[in-house]
C-alpha cells in the first residue's frame, strides 16, 4: 500500500488537468475519499466498489476497470474525466456533497502550492504516464510531448522541401539582385544631390577667390 502526501496528490490530479480551486477541492477529496492510499478499495451494499485515490466507482463507471487504477496518475486521470463528464463539478463524489471533504481543505491547499511528482503503481500498461484515459477531452503531458516532436518534425521537413525546390532560390536570387539594384540606385541618388549642392558652393569660393587677387 502506498499512501500519498498531499502534494504528490496535487502532482496527480495537476497531470490530470485540475488547476486553480478545482485542484484543491480535487486533493481534498481524495484525502476524504481514500486517505491518499492508493489501493484503497470500498465495497457498497450494491455489490459496486470505489477504486483507488479517487474512490472511482466501477458500475456507474465500468471502464475504470481496464485501467491501472492503482496508478496515482490513472486514477487522477479518471477522476478528472468524471469531474468533466459531470460538467465540471465534484457533485458524483459523497465526500464532496456531504461537507466531509472540506476538512482537508487547508491540508489540500498546502500540497496545491508545491505540487510534487507522485509515485507510479499498478503495473499496467499506462502505469507512471500522465496520460487521459479513453474519451477524456484533454490531453496528457506526454501527448502534448509527443505532439511537440511531431511539430519540430514537421517543419524540419517543410524546411527541406522548401530548399530543394529551384524555383525558391531563384526567388533569393530575384531579391538579392533586387536590393543591391536599390541600394545603387540610391547611392547614386545621393551623389547627384550632393553634386548640385556642392556646384553652386564651388562657383561661389571661385568667384570670391577671383575677386580677392590683386591685379596683375
Amino acid at each position: 500500500m502506498t499512501t500519498l502526501s498531499p502534494a504528490q496528490l496535487a502532482g496527480a490530479a495537476r497531470s490530470a488537468g485540475f488547476s486553480g480551486p478545482a485542484l484543491v477541492t480535487a486533493v481534498a477529496v481524495a484525502l476524504a475519499e481514500s486517505g491518499g492510499r492508493t489501493d484503497a478499495v470500498n465495497t457498497n451494499r450494491n455489490g459496486s466498489r470505489d477504486l483507488g485515490l479517487w474512490q472511482i466507482n466501477d458500475r456507474a463507471h465500468p471502464w475504470i476497470t481496464g485501467q491501472s487504477w492503482q496508478d496515482p496518475k490513472v486514477n487522477a486521470a479518471a477522476a478528472y474525466r468524471v469531474y468533466r463528464e459531470a460538467s465540471g463539478s465534484f457533485r458524483p463524489w459523497v465526500a464532496f456533497t456531504s461537507g466531509s471533504s472540506s476538512r482537508f481543505t487547508l491540508q489540500a491547499a498546502q500540497g496545491a502550492q508545491a505540487p510534487a511528482d507522485p509515485p507510479s503503481g499498478g503495473g499496467g500498461i499506462l502505469s507512471g504516464l500522465p496520460v487521459d484515459l479513453p474519451g477524456l477531452p484533454g490531453v496528457g503531458d506526454a501527448v502534448d510531448a509527443a505532439k511537440s516532436a511531431g511539430n519540430a518534425v514537421r517543419l524540419v521537413a517543410s524546411a527541406g522541401a522548401w530548399i530543394s525546390n529551384p524555383h525558391n532560390w531563384l526567388r533569393v536570387a530575384y531579391v538579392i539582385v533586387g536590393g543591391a539594384m536599390v541600394v545603387a540606385g540610391l547611392q547614386l541618388t545621393v551623389s547627384g544631390r550632393v553634386q548640385k549642392i556642392a556646384a553652386p558652393i564651388t562657383g561661389v569660393a571661385k568667384t570670391v577667390a577671383t575677386k580677392g587677387k590683386a591685379p596683375a
